[in-house]
């Protein structure tokens, strides 16, 4: 219904109302009114109904009314005509309110957390990104990828709480790796650059919230060289990633896994390096803890290494979809925390390119 017609068709059903015998119904007004709000809009709704009201307000006053219409009927219609104004206004401000975070959200998420491409150097890349926050695209968990001479470098890392309460470490740590990963010449140098930023941020945040100081962010630094079939890893706290491929699903577990960012050395000597292999054709799957750490109404967790075993696809966007539908489905409902799930995969490169160490 358009609104040009509605203010008509609301008045036409006030008169119907009173002018039939029986009458139909204040009632109906209302639900009518209700209707026409989905597409008038507050201002147009609310005009109409008062505008009936007060055509039953003055039959009401009016001597020999059929049917007889009371005073007090004639107010309760008025009362209620008021309610339905008042509700809906309330309905279109939330609505306005909604439009502007989402708009606020997808402009946070394209300038701090910039979609990765779909193949980087080799590499050929898939990611999800899902916010607890059912208004809102961005969150609390973060990614981001740089091509280096020879090599592409990824950080995957996870804000201690959820939600939009977040984004100023996202966006501090995604800014320290975009400026260290060029820079720095090796793994460890840029996870203590990541530190040393965080660690600035959060001291700065604490100036105006006293909560700040609770503040980390879980993070997973790699390096994947174009030439040789290993991953290099440094590890801050964050879940361990797993490789699917020949039939097997392995988790790199870290030899040390150093604390999280905000909490750790600022040397580089303190960020410990692992390196493991990483076979043209294998998946490389990183995640955060919303993924492993999702319960179902049991209360079981979600048992991503088990499920992953199942998988029976070969390339890094299907992959990425058989995680997230199939969390969706052990979780039977929404999420409670954010959730980031990215994937790589190394494609063929001639064998004697390729070396094991």
């Amino acid at each position: 219904m358009r609104p040009a017609v509605v203010l008509p068709f609301l008045v036409g059903v006030g008169v119907l109302d009173e002018v039939c015998t029986p009458s139909v119904g204040w009632a109906t007004t209302l639900v009518a009114a209700s209707a026409a709000a989905t597409y008038a809009g507050a201002s147009l709704t609310g005009g109409a109904v008062l505008i009936v009201a007060a055509a039953g307000i003055g039959l009401a006053v009016s001597p020999g009314s059929v049917p007889p219409v009371t005073t007090s009927q004639a107010a309760a219609v008025l009362v209620l005509s008021m309610v339905v104004v008042v509700f809906f206004v309330r309905q279109e401000h939330h609505t306005l309110e909604l439009t502007a975070v989402r708009a606020v959200s997808e402009m946070t998420q394209r300038v701090v957390l910039r979609p990765l491409p779909e193949r980087i150097g080799p590499l050929r890349v898939a990611a999800s990104y899902q916010a607890s926050d059912a208004h809102a695209t961005v969150g609390g968990d973060l990614y981001a990828a740089a091509r280096i001479t020879g090599a592409t470098r990824i950080l995957i890392g996870d804000v201690r709480g959820k939600g939009l309460q977040g984004i100023p470490e996202v966006a501090a740590a995604v800014g320290a790796f975009r400026e260290a990963a060029p820079r720095c010449a090796t793994l460890p140098e840029v996870a203590a650059h990541l530190e040393g930023s965080m660690r600035s941020h959060l001291a700065e945040a604490e100036r105006g919230d006293d909560e700040a100081a609770e503040r980390f962010v879980t993070a997973l630094v790699l390096e994947i060289p174009d030439d040789r079939r290993v991953v290099h890893a440094v590890n801050c706290g964050h879940p361990a990633p797993l490789v699917a491929g020949g039939g097997r699903v392995t988790l790199l577990t870290p030899h040390r896994s150093g604390p999280p960012l905000g909490l750790g050395g600022l040397a580089p000597h303190e960020h410990h390096q692992d390196t493991f292999p990483f076979a043209p054709g294998e998946v490389l799957l990183l995640y955060t803890d919303g993924v492993t750490e999702a319960r179902d109404p049991a209360g079981v967790f979600y048992p991503l290494r088990d499920r992953l075993a199942r998988w029976t696809g070969t390339d890094p966007g299907g992959l990425v979809r058989h995680v997230r539908d199939d969390l969706c489905r052990h979780l039977c409902g929404p999420l409670h925390d954010d959730v980031a799930i990215v994937a790589l995969q190394r494609t063929p490169v001639p064998a004697q390119a390729c070396s094991p160490e």
